[in-house]
C-alpha cells in the first residue's frame, strides 16, 4: 500500500491520521466527514515559534473522540484510542500490532513529529515517517527496538515518559 507523505514541515499529524484511514478502509468507505474532522482540528499550533507549529496533543485527543462519536452515531466500525505518558509502552504497542491495529506515535526529538509504527520484526521496529519521501514507502525507517523503547529523547524513540503520546486506530472496539 502506498502511504502519503507530508505536504509541509508541519502536517505529520494530519498525514498520519489520513494514512490510518487509508490502511483501515477502502477509499469508497471513508466518509468525507472524517477528513473534515482531521483537517479542521489539526495544524492548531501557534505560528510564533517554529517548535510550536503543527498539531497539539489536545487536538489529537479531540480528533480521537470525534472519530469515536462519529462511528457510534453512524454505525461505523471505527475506534481511535488515545494514550499518553505512562500509558505508552512497548507492550501496548506489540499487543496492538498483533491485533492488526494502526499506531501513530508522537516523537519529541528536536521538534515534535508524528510517525507510524508498521511492524516489529526480530529486534527491529519498522516505521513510516511521513516526512521522508521515498519510492517504496511501506516502511522508510527501521530502528533497533532498544533505541525505540527508551526514555531518552532520541529520534524515533518513545522518549521521556511525560512526553509520550500514542494513538491506536482500529475498525472495532
Amino acid at each position: 500500500m502506498f502511504l502519503n507523505t507530508q505536504v509541509s514541515n508541519f502536517d505529520s499529524a494530519s498525514t498520519c491520521l489520513c494514512n490510518s484511514l487509508k490502511i483501515l478502509y477502502q477509499k469508497d468507505e471513508i466518509p468525507l466527514k472524517l477528513l473534515k474532522i482531521i483537517y479542521s482540528n489539526t495544524l492548531d499550533g501557534k505560528e510564533s515559534n517554529i517548535y510550536e507549529n503543527g498539531t497539539s496533543r489536545f487536538a489529537m485527543k479531540r480528533i480521537c473522540n470525534k472519530f469515536n462519536i462519529y462511528g457510534a452515531k453512524h454505525n461505523m466500525d471505527i475506534f481511535f484510542m488515545y494514550y499518553a505518558k505512562n500509558e505508552v509502552n512497548l507492550e501496548i504497542i506489540k499487543k496492538a500490532l498483533t491485533e492488526k491495529r494502526v499506531l501513530i506515535v508522537r516523537n519529541n526529538y528536536e521538534n515534535e513529529n508524528y510517525f507510524m509504527v508498521i511492524n516489529i520484526e526480530n529486534d527491529n521496529i519498522w516505521i513510516f515517517d511521513p516526512s521522508i519521501e521515498i519510492d517504496d514507502n511501506d516502511c522508510n525507517v527501521i530502528i533497533n527496538i532498544e533505541k525505540f523503547d527508551t526514555t531518552k529523547n532520541l529520534r524515533y524513540s518513545l522518549g521521556p515518559i511525560d512526553t509520550r503520546e500514542l494513538i491506536v486506530a482500529s475498525k472495532y472496539c
